[in-house]
């Protein structure tokens, strides 16, 4: 990624050989419990593969440094690979604990800033817990420090599936584990729309339907702690002060225009963070989804959101994800705030996106571009 060199492994591969300055190797094994947390240190929350290689039942702990319990989750698990979904109240360090019949795991975690609740949850995913050899395959001059990606593949039916990136930065020599999860191809969903469009059935940065996923200011393709208009990066700290996307020069930095109205792929989250031709929707293509489906407010395994049914019969969750502004997350439950890819024309500092509550729902440009507000990621069909 940093030096544009890339490497193609075919499974079992799962050993890349970095180059002379750190030799960093991945190494695979299947133990009676294992866990790859990522990312860590945090902010806030993160995400941790639990690997169970029998059934039976798993007790699972979020503990503090003097061993007091801040969450917890007990009960039966089949053996397999399920996503654990982690958030810290306050920053500090803490352990994850994971304990079956037949063995014991201990993570070391950091949060860095404050987060909504301490909490546990427990999702399953489409991945086995097997055994993977050890190959060393190929090799490459970086450094350390630069930004590594890596995207896992994997075909069914014929389609090709991407996992979601992982990215990281090299560092010393060691041992460096990364954690992918693929996606089948039930989550591009269609719903007979008349663009022939494809939707994902989650948010981005979540893995399942009503996870809530990462929030993304307008234009921004990673997530962070605090957005407003001095941490947004295509402005100059004010929303009269932009630095791209702008089509009236009162509200551009020195009277800046550019004339540019739609993300460029570059600036997509979706793009950047799926690949291939995912990408944000338009303005028009929400309101598509409006025109063309039956909504429902609902839960999905007790989160709130609304449920868009296609005459085809096909469904499509949208949570309640609620919104971010500054360091704190607004109105998550109650509201779901999603961008389009469309600036609005009238006033650039904001662009246009779906919102909905219980009783409501409609295309808007209500969103300030410096908001964090949820990200589904559309396709065409192949």
């Amino acid at each position: 990624m940093s030096n544009g060199w890339n490497q193609r492994l075919a499974y079992p591969d799962t050993t890349l050989v970095l180059g002379s300055s750190s030799g960093i190797a991945k190494v695979g094994s299947a133990d009676a419990v294992s866990l790859k947390v990522f990312p860590n240190p945090f902010e806030g929350r993160t995400e941790s593969l639990l690997q169970v290689s029998e059934d039976g039942e798993v007790n699972i702990r979020l503990l503090r440094v003097n061993g007091s319990v801040m969450s917890e989750y007990s009960g039966f698990l089949q053996a397999g690979v399920y996503m654990l979904n982690i958030s810290s109240a306050e920053p500090q360090v803490v352990f994850l604990s994971v304990a079956t019949r037949s063995g014991r795991s201990l993570a070391k975690m950091v949060n860095k800033v404050a987060g909504g609740s301490d909490r546990i949850v427990v999702a399953p995913t489409n991945m086995l817990a097997s055994r993977q050899s050890v190959k060393a395959v190929a090799a490459g001059p970086f450094g350390i420090g630069d930004q590594m990606r890596y995207t896992a593949v994997s075909m069914s039916g014929g389609e090709r599936n991407l996992s979601t990136p992982v990215v990281q930065s090299q560092t010393a020599s060691g041992l460096v584990t990364l954690a992918f999860v693929i996606p089948t191809s039930i989550e591009w969903i269609d719903l007979g729309l008349p663009s022939g469009l494809l939707w994902y059935s989650v948010n981005l940065g979540a893995t399942n339907p009503e996870g809530y996923g990462d929030y993304y200011a307008w234009g921004e393709t990673s997530t962070k702690s605090n957005y407003n208009w001095i941490t947004y990066v295509y402005s100059n700290n004010s929303s009269n002060q932009l630095t791209k996307y702008c089509n009236n020069s009162s509200y551009g930095c020195n009277g800046f225009t550019d004339n540019l109205t739609t993300l460029q792929s570059s600036d997509d989250a979706a793009t950047v963070v799926l690949g291939g031709e995912a990408r944000i929707p338009t303005k028009a293509e929400w309101q598509e989804l409006l025109d063309n489906t039956t909504a429902e407010w609902t839960t999905v395994n007790n989160v709130y959101g609304r449920k868009f049914t296609a005459s085809n019969g096909n469904r499509l969750f949208l949570p309640a994800a609620g919104y971010r502004y500054g360091s704190e997350l607004y109105d998550a439950g109650e509201y779901g705030g999603y961008w389009s890819s469309s600036l609005d024309e009238s006033y650039p500092g904001s662009a246009w996106n779906i919102g909905f509550y219980s009783g409501s729902q409609g295309v808007s440009s209500y969103g300030r571009r410096s908001y964090g507000f949820s990200v589904r990621a559309v396709r065409s069909k192949n």
